[in-house]
């Protein structure tokens, strides 16, 4: 790892990797298009190039950030897309970034990074990088990019105050869906945050979480209570906080986030948006095919949780 300390070194380069808390690894990403479901998947592919090989590869002090980015080429956010997992956020992220003049990042790893450091063993709070580490991965690639769609992470709820303090005109998408349909997307294959330990416990601060030995149907049960519980406070004080339901469809949300976001919807699009909500959306060779939960919506532990998700529905009616 070779460190840098002049930016024109890592021009078109991006921050994607914090270690020790206080470095950032760089690394190059060509012209690959930022179209993958996860963002964690086109660093992968980057990987590969010749220019991020053995002995290629750079670091340098995190917080040179704010000194080296990029503002004059970075676009700002049109929106922000906040969700509880599993229920439509990554499909909507594709259905944005079918327009080529759109820039969509679906849960940057380095992002995250960022806004988790101080729950790390000697961390320290590194969220005021994050509008530079933004205008990064926002710099205009082609010259056509008009407009740029985040999408966090889900446990990025609890940093709300954090991003609307960056960003305090943009609006934020608050994406939910039923309970008992998110639990059994997650059995199926586990998001990080349903697995203990994966994302700190001290991040999930409205209420104590049930051992994870109690059943993985309760623990996911509670997180989700608890970003029901978020999002009616975001809402409560926010109003560029808007409210959707996975069960609105995908055609009507995405063109909903058009509107917010003052985007022209042509009637291509319209037809190109169609046609991709009839596939998988972490999976786009495949139809797409809603399956039986399989799931018991009166099983007592959905209890709380379907609670919160019936009230963020009055408040969205």
């Amino acid at each position: 790892m070779t460190p840098i300390t002049e930016p024109s070194t890592l021009a078109g380069w991006l921050p994607y990797q914090l270690y020790n808390g206080t470095d950032a690894r760089w690394i190059y990403p060509g012209t690959l298009p930022y179209t993958d479901p996860f963002f964690d998947e086109t660093i992968s592919k980057c990987k590969s190039l010749p220019e991020n090989g053995f002995g290629k590869r750079y670091s340098s002090a995190v917080d040179v950030l704010p000194g080296w980015s990029a503002p004059d080429n970075a676009l700002p956010p049109a929106a922000i897309i906040f969700h509880v997992s599993r229920c439509g956020s990554t499909l909507l992220s594709q259905l944005l970034g079918l327009n080529p003049n759109h820039i969509v990042l679906a849960e940057v790893p380095f992002f995250d990074d960022l806004l988790r450091a101080r729950y790390k063993q000697g961390g320290k709070d590194l969220s005021h990088l994050l509008p530079h580490a933004v205008s990064y991965y926002a710099q205009k690639r082609t010259g056509t990019e008009e407009r740029l769609f985040i999408k966090a992470d889900s446990w990025h709820l609890f940093f709300y105050e954090e991003i609307r303090a960056h960003y305090p005109d943009v609006p934020f998408i608050l994406l939910y869906r039923r309970p008992d349909e998110v639990v059994a997307s997650q059995e199926k294959k586990k998001g990080m945050h349903a697995v203990p330990g994966v994302i700190e416990s001290e991040i999930f601060n409205l209420g104590q979480l049930p051992a994870y030995q109690e059943g993985t149907h309760a623990y996911v049960a509670a997180i989700l209570e608890q970003y029901y519980q978020r999002m009616q406070q975001i809402h409560a004080k926010d109003p560029l906080a808007y409210l959707v339901n996975y069960n609105e469809g995908f055609g009507a949300i995405t063109e909903k986030v058009y509107q917010l976001t003052h985007t022209p919807f042509t009637e291509k699009e319209q037809q190109d948006i169609m046609q991709r909500c009839g596939f998988d959306a972490k999976e786009p060779e495949k139809k797409f095919a809603l399956p039986a939960t399989g799931i018991d919506e009166t099983a007592g532990y959905l209890a709380k949780a379907f609670k919160g998700y019936h009230q963020l529905e009055k408040l969205r009616m």
